[in-house]
């Protein structure tokens, strides 16, 4: 039996229209995230192109975890007789540990009050938060990673010859978040951007707290020292003097669940005051607890 042409077409179109119907599918991209640098203190311009705003993912590739590095806020005073003994013990464990152990020297407490001929207050309301919320009842005094050691009452360790040991203690710990530092600075504006990246190496259930801070050293200014029963040093060295906080003074919180391998950015902008000496200023930053356990998990730090 011949079919008319037409029928040919006809069935050909009913048949056409049956079939299932086909979606083009879109090929299955995998976006490689950027290797993770090896070093805390390294500026790799590179790298930095890749975390210049704010952001979370899972990496694909879990980076080992990085050796602790220690962070100490020391407390001190333009009017403390005994701060320079703290002081002292500040450089020689940065001298023992230079790629390990960060500080910041914090005036704070009734000795801190400038002196007439002192030429820079040192003392910030972010300062003083800090000397509270750390327990501290005197300077000299340091906070190791923050934390209460047995023996002591707050984190804070009011003799300096207690310091050493404690660090030493802390090296040994392990870190479940590697920290890592970049930034840009641009020398005519004075703009700084800090990036901070960080990868969690395990899984943690507790809430987690991000501090920035500056620090500046070399600053020659007055001091209370022991030397001729204690006498005012007008051309005294001030080293690691916490300048400014880029974060709320105990922190600022980092809202993402912390899986392994989540991938955590940080960006902050800053413009450095003119009476600041650039070539001096360190960048520190850690992340930390903030309950009744305040410790500070990791640290990192960078030289403009």
């Amino acid at each position: 039996m011949k079919y008319p042409t037409f029928f040919l077409v006809l069935l050909l179109l009913v048949t056409i229209s049956i079939l299932p119907s086909c979606e083009e599918v879109p090929p299955n991209i995998i976006l490689e995230e950027t290797e993770m640098p090896e070093d805390t203190v390294s500026n790799n311009a590179a790298s930095i192109d890749s975390i210049r705003s704010d952001t979370t993912f899972i990496a694909a590739n879990i980076a080992e975890a990085q050796a602790k590095v220690v962070v100490m806020e020391e407390f001190s005073g333009v009017r403390c007789i005994n701060c320079p003994e703290g002081h002292e013990q500040a450089q020689a464990l940065l001298d023992a540990y230079p790629d390990r152990f960060a500080t910041l020297t914090i005036h704070a407490g009734f000795l801190s009050a400038p002196y007439p001929e002192t030429q820079t207050d040192y003392v910030l309301s972010v300062g003083e938060t800090l000397y509270d919320f750390l327990g501290t009842e005197a300077v000299p005094a340091a906070s190791i990673d923050r934390i209460t050691f047995d023996g002591e009452n707050a984190p804070t360790i009011l003799v300096p010859s207690k310091w050493a040991a404690r660090v030493t203690q802390q090296l040994d710990v392990t870190t479940p978040v590697n920290v890592y530092l970049y930034y840009d600075y641009n020398e005519g504006t004075r703009n700084l951007s800090v990036y901070v990246q960080m990868q969690y190496t395990q899984a943690v259930s507790t809430e987690h707290y991000l501090s920035v801070a500056l620090s500046e050293s070399h600053i020659i200014d007055a001091q209370l020292i022991p030397e001729e029963g204690g006498k005012v040093q007008t051309d005294y060295e001030h080293n690691h003097v916490l300048r400014a906080l880029l974060t709320p003074a105990t922190g600022q919180v980092l809202g993402a669940s912390k899986e392994l391998g989540r991938v955590i950015v940080q960006t902050f902008d800053f413009n450095i005051p003119q009476d600041w000496n650039s070539s001096y200023i360190e960048i520190v930053a850690f992340v930390h607890e903030n309950g009744s356990n305040k410790q500070i998990l990791q640290g990192a730090k960078i030289h403009l």
